[in-house]
């Protein structure tokens, strides 16, 4: 029996020549030798076929983000179509099992080999569109195109190796566009609703993600800005709301007027992970037109005072009270020197000698009465002040000052 073993990868045809001896020898009798140890020698070929080994490779997991269109990333490394006594054999991919989540490809993945055979390293790679976020697992064989001759122990297909290929959603930005690039609404008239104010909505792609997201609007207050006016911003909007059709519905504070500069920030719930971004800023101008507002107070149904016989001022405290400075931007109030009572109109005036005055801020009155004089008189008043815009094109408020008769001695 001829027992050898080749070298590894190493195959081909040699000629081998065996002598057999045996062990009972040879003798020398006389000048010559007697017996033979030897028989003929044997020679014969020996053929060393090449064996086809199965490909190799390293599978790598893939964790990309959501792109649009087709994608090429590389799955496989070291790929090998075995040895190189068989680098010139041709190589490709066979799916031995895959799962994804559904929906998540445009078509199904293709997988391939790049480089060149004998010329570096070849790589595995899968083209891919997805159209949205998920998770697919591919069982995978190399598979090349050598001897399959079982007998002889060829393998032309490598073990199975399985990789992950995650798609994470980038969430995109939400946008609109004002419906107009300035609103005009008029102080103290309510809330405004604008159709469609929100314009060309955008909850950031049309990646079915991002279609399901939900659209938030809220007023930037720190960035909102005062551009003509005496109101600052605080407080400017008590209420602000813009719905899934984009319809504005707006109310300005009461007594609030002038242009501002209203920020906006449209968020959606896709989140930021990944490097997303959720949400974007949208400016527009809001000018709010004067009404000439004034400060209010409330006053005494009817001042009943008696008649007197002699000259002496009188002074009733709180006959104005509960003064409401509203209608002034808060910057101008407390400035009290700055404000008066203004009398306008006294339908008796002959009721008095002098007066009547009232002071600010304590709504106090003061006059001095024509002895023996009675009588109504209505007194009509406005506030004036740096702030109260226009005070003669307001109604003036009128009181009521009664003059009871008293019965004096004959």
């Amino acid at each position: 029996t001829l027992r050898f073993e080749p070298l590894a990868d190493q195959w081909g045809t040699t000629v081998l020549r065996v002598d057999m001896r045996d062990s009972g020898g040879v003798r020398k009798v006389g000048g010559s030798f007697v017996g033979e140890d030897m028989a003929d020698h044997l020679v014969f070929t020996l053929d060393v076929r090449p064996v086809n080994d199965p490909p190799t490779f390293r599978a790598v997991n893939l964790s990309l983000p959501l792109q649009e269109g087709n994608v090429t990333r590389m799955f496989a490394v070291d790929v090998a179509p075995g040895p190189p006594n068989e680098a010139g054999q041709n190589i490709s991919w066979a799916l031995r099992g895959f799962s994804a989540t559904e929906g998540m490809f445009e078509y199904p993945p293709v997988l391939s080999v790049n480089g060149s055979r004998g010329y570096g390293a070849l790589t595995g790679e899968v083209i891919f569109s997805a159209v949205s976020s998920g998770v697919a697992e591919f069982t995978v064989v190399l598979v090349d195109d050598g001897p399959r001759i079982a007998s002889y122990g060829d393998a032309g297909e490598s073990q199975g190796q399985t990789f992950r290929l995650q798609i994470h959603a980038i969430n995109k930005p939400p946008s609109f566009a004002p419906l107009v690039g300035q609103l005009d609404l008029v102080e103290n008239r309510g809330s405004l609703i604008v159709d469609g104010f929100a314009a060309n909505i955008s909850k950031g792609g049309p990646q079915l993600f991002e279609e399901q997201q939900t659209l938030t609007y809220v007023v930037e207050e720190s960035l909102t800005q005062t551009l003509t006016g005496p109101w600052p911003t605080q407080g400017l909007l008590a209420g602000f709301h813009i719905n899934e059709d984009g319809d504005l519905d707006i109310t300005v504070a009461q007594h609030y007027y002038g242009t501002f500069l209203i920020t906006v920030r449209v968020s959606d719930d896709g989140g930021t992970e990944f490097g997303g971004v959720n949400s974007s800023l949208v400016s527009f101008r809001l000018n709010v037109s004067s009404v000439d507002g004034q400060p209010a107070f409330d006053r005494q149904g009817e001042l009943l005072v008696p008649e007197t016989m002699r000259l002496f001022p009188q002074s009733f405290s709180d006959f104005l009270s509960s003064i409401d400075l509203s209608a002034v931007p808060p910057s101008q109030r407390g400035h009290d020197r700055d404000y008066s009572f203004v009398v306008v109109q006294n339908s008796n005036p002959s009721l008095f000698l002098d007066g009547p005055n009232v002071s600010f801020p304590s709504g106090g009155v003061d006059f001095t009465l024509r002895p023996f004089a009675n009588g109504h008189a209505d007194i009509a008043l406005r506030l004036v002040g740096p702030d109260v815009r226009d005070p003669e094109a307001l109604a003036p408020v009128t009181v009521k000052i009664s003059v009871i008769p008293v019965n004096d001695p004959p």
